[in-house]
């Protein structure tokens, strides 16, 4: 596609000169165009792009901790986020996170949904033992919300998620 690119560009720009030439129909066009674009730039450069799930780790990398984060809903987790001593796992499917639990493989200290938990999640956190505060709720930006209600099936990873933390009950940690 970047070949291509410069070429796209330039015939772009020479129909856009013969446009502009044309009567007043081709001019605007033109002003359409360029103000759609406009637009168009402001919001993808100030966009924040799955800041939903971005901004809860990074809130618990700053706490200065060394913390377990399972995040239900996500194979991916950008973990870099947390910082060098936390650590973070992904579970697709709420089943893979309550088989992690019961087998003593994970006893988090936080537990991420994503998209937002429905009652059977908030159910298998209490029947697993884990006494958990929250949620927390942490929204997309605006274009990640508009995406949402334009297509809400599609778009899963840019849903609202819920930060439960599990660290006081569960860990005798004394904390916010």
């Amino acid at each position: 596609m970047f070949p291509i690119l410069p070429l796209a560009l330039v015939l772009l720009a020479a129909a856009l000169v013969d446009l502009h030439r044309g009567g007043r129909w081709e001019r605007w066009t033109v002003r359409f165009f360029w103000a759609f674009n406009v637009v168009a730039l402001v919001v993808a450069t100030t966009s924040d792009a799955h800041r939903n799930l971005t901004t809860p780790l990074a809130a618990i990398g700053r706490l200065g901790g060394t913390y377990e984060v399972a995040v239900v809903g996500s194979r991916q987790v950008p973990d870099y986020y947390l910082g060098s001593s936390s650590r973070a796992q992904g579970f697709a499917e709420t089943d893979l996170f309550v088989d992690a639990v019961i087998t003593g493989k994970l006893r988090p200290d936080f537990v991420l949904f994503r998209p937002e938990p429905n009652p059977y999640e908030l159910e298998v956190l209490r029947n697993l033992g884990l006494q958990c505060r929250g949620p927390t709720m942490f929204p997309g930006d605006l274009v990640d919300r508009v995406l949402v209600v334009l297509n809400p099936r599609h778009n899963e990873r840019r849903h609202a998620v819920a930060l439960f933390d599990c660290r006081a009950k569960n860990r005798g940690d004394v904390g916010p």
